[in-house]
């Protein structure tokens, strides 16, 4: 038993690099799969022909165009809406309650 808590503290100052290490093999074997991700993501674009990527971009800009017809609607009403709707601050006399002897 005495063997054993001997062996602790060193037990201690082992583990710190060993999970470093550990640590440093998880992370480059991650990034190794990363870099070649960009890879298969631009093989596609550039199987396609010109024509066949500029109506994907005039999709896409109709898209877009919708969306922003979508939000300035959106903004219309909220400006519409903020100019109705007035929200007076609640005064002092209708926020607090006075509780006995004078303290609010």
């Amino acid at each position: 038993m005495d063997a054993l808590t001997g062996l602790l503290p060193i037990a201690l100052l082992l583990a710190c690099p060993a999970m470093m290490i550990f640590c440093f093999w998880g992370m480059r074997r991650g990034s190794c799969s990363t870099e070649s991700q960009p890879a298969t993501d631009a093989a596609p674009a550039q199987a396609l022909s010109a024509a066949e990527q500029a109506r994907l971009l005039q999709i896409r800009l109709e898209h877009l165009q919708t969306e922003q017809a979508a939000i300035a609607t959106q903004l219309a009403q909220l400006a519409s809406s903020d100019q109705t709707t007035r929200i007076e601050p609640a005064g002092p006399e209708q926020g607090s309650v006075a509780l006995e002897g004078g303290r609010a």
